[in-house]
């Protein structure tokens, strides 16, 4: 009996170890949410992106590690323990420089160490425009053009597939019309393209390779 007794007891330990969860959560930075940030399994396929709200909804392992990620952000890394809802707070990356738009189009220009105080001063908003336009798509050979419909200095650009794992970034610079997007060696399905153009976020590109 005793073998029998321990066997089960290792088995029961097994499963409650390996059992799988479902983590919820929120994605913000230091202004409010953000919408569309990519939340995914570290080294699976296994992902997700946030709703209009900022959260999101994954199921994982216990000791997996999610990884949060987002345009101009540093990505934050979360094991997964006992806790199912996680708040994550994403701080700028290599962006030097952020344009912020206040009421009545009034533009402020200011470096990143000035990032707190511009904020709690002015308040900002993102124009919800439409200025870019992606063609072909969808795309026979993962080729396509990315049209902006205003000039910009600075564009950055991340590239990511449907569940949310990175898979290029690009700048470009002096930006007035057309940027080539080659995603002719990834395999065939749904991309989205992340835009920061001038530190103005502008709308997700969703591009399909056929």
């Amino acid at each position: 009996m005793k073998p029998i007794t321990l066997t089960a007891i290792a088995l029961s330990c097994f499963v409650f170890t390996h059992a799988q969860m479902t983590v919820r959560g929120v994605v913000s930075d230091r202004t409010g949410v953000l919408p569309e940030a990519h939340v995914y399994i570290k080294g699976s396929d296994e992902g997700t992106l946030t709703d209009i709200n900022g959260t999101y909804q994954l199921d994982v392992t216990k000791g997996d590690t999610i990884v949060v990620s987002y345009l101009g952000y540093e990505p934050q890394e979360i094991e997964v323990k006992e806790d199912n809802f996680h708040e994550v707070v994403l701080e700028g990356e290599s962006l030097d420089e952020v344009l912020l738009w206040a009421p009545k189009s009034r533009r402020i220009r200011c470096r990143t160490y000035c990032y707190n105080t511009c904020i709690s001063t002015t308040g900002y908003f993102w124009p919800n425009v439409e200025s870019t336009q992606l063609y072909p798509n969808p795309s026979p050979d993962g080729r396509f053009h990315l049209k902006f419909l205003e000039e910009y200095d600075q564009v950055d650009m991340m590239v990511s597939n449907i569940l949310g794992q990175t898979i290029r970034w690009m700048s470009a610079g002096d930006v007035d019309g057309d940027v080539p997007i080659d995603l002719s060696q990834f395999p065939s399905g749904i991309y989205l393209i992340s835009i920061r153009a001038d530190g103005k976020i502008l709308k997700t590109q969703k591009a399909i390779k056929k």
